[in-house]
């Protein structure tokens, strides 16, 4: 049996972290992995209720008019660096082809049939497309107008049927309607958010455009991430310019610090993911990783025969929900459901801790509400 042991972090939103807490929607499957001799191990969606759907209707009713005000600012250098390079990024999930397939498997999971999804952030359509051809009704969203080019070119050439490309800030997603989707991607979005608010506003907007009983899909990118990259590809490079202290404290990387490529982005601690998300109007249904225990190795494993490559996804598949796995891997993926009820309002929070329920972090600073941060 897995002995639990509350942990304190510095937690954004007034919560106190409980690892208890975090495991226990797990906790049958991984004391199951734990017992040799159990038999067949229970899979995560034996935890899982049945999202049965909402009427569907035509998805072009859904879509208003961008406000030319959303996309008037100078473009944001993360903008720049996908406009500049949508076909890396369409390539990106060829080389890493576990993160993809995990992620493919837990979306085929947890969907229903001909579900009515928003893909915000979905870039050059890699999900979107994958989703189509299973006969979903997705609309996909995205800062790069290149990658919604290299997006329609590849649903062309796909033969898959894209509900709509709409060039769009998820900060601000106005053109949709309130409750328009019956399940949201927001693959990307955050963890290119240096400003706590920012975050918080995209989980918002989420949410709101978010049908009650939909099902809400993020993922961060891990705080050993960046770390664990320069390990296996540049290690001499410590102490020549590249400092990890730079980012590891606050989660923060802007462009002048020395990580090649990469535009602004968030990381985050993988135990925080959870509390954090519970902060909005959602119950939570599954946190894994996307690459598990294997992510140092993926050369390797692309290298292997389609067959053994296969017994690989659904090892760390069924692995990757383990905290103790998480951070090994580049990207968390957070599954939550939205509350078919909330005293919420439009916010899309839900009711805070009470002041006295506030505590403070190991380094003594006091916890507080402000997002992401």
């Amino acid at each position: 049996m897995f002995r639990h042991h509350p942990v304190r972090l510095t937690e954004p939103f007034g919560l106190t972290i409980d690892y208890r807490r975090l495991v226990a929607p797990i906790e049958p499957i991984l004391n199951s992995l734990a017992v040799s001799g159990s038999g067949e191990h229970p899979t995560t969606m034996d935890l899982v209720r049945p999202f049965h759907g909402l009427p569907h209707t035509d998805a072009k009713s859904h879509v208003q008019d961008c406000p030319d005000s959303i996309m008037s600012k100078k473009p944001s250098n993360v903008e720049a660096a996908y406009d500049g390079a949508p076909e890396r990024e369409w390539g990106r999930l060829s080389y890493h082809r576990l993160e993809f397939e995990i992620a493919k498997r837990n979306l085929y999971t947890f969907l229903p049939p001909r579900t009515q999804i928003l893909d915000t952030g979905g870039g050059p359509g890699r999900y979107a497309i994958a989703l189509a051809q299973k006969g979903h009704l997705v609309t996909l969203s995205d800062l790069s107008r290149g990658c919604l080019e290299l997006a329609r070119q590849k649903a062309q050439e796909a033969t898959v049927h894209i509900q709509d490309f709409v060039h769009a800030d998820a900060r601000d997603m106005s053109m949709f309607n309130d409750k328009a989707f019956e399940a949201v991607l927001c693959m990307g979005p955050v963890y290119h958010m240096v400003n706590a608010d920012d975050r918080e506003q995209v989980i918002r907007e989420c949410i709101r455009v978010l049908a009650p009983g939909g099902l809400l899909f993020v993922t961060f990118i891990t705080s050993y991430a960046p770390l664990m990259r320069y390990v296996r590809n540049t290690p001499g490079q410590l102490g020549k310019g590249y400092d990890p202290m730079e980012f590891l404290p606050s989660g923060v990387h802007e462009p002048n610090q020395i990580i090649s490529g990469l535009p602004d982005a968030f990381f985050i601690h993988p135990t925080e993911v959870q509390p954090v998300m519970e902060r909005f109007n959602l119950e939570t249904l599954k946190v894994t990783g996307l690459e598990g225990i294997v992510m140092g190795i993926e050369s390797t494993l692309n290298a292997l025969p389609d067959s053994t490559f296969s017994y690989w996804v659904d090892l760390m598949y069924e692995t990757a929900v383990d905290p103790v796995t998480w951070g090994s891997s580049e990207h968390i993926l957070y599954i939550g459901r939205k509350h078919m009820e909330s005293g919420s309002g439009d916010s899309g929070l839900a009711t805070p801790a009470p002041d006295s329920d506030r505590e403070s972090g190991p380094s003594g600073n006091p916890i507080t509400p402000e997002g992401f941060s």
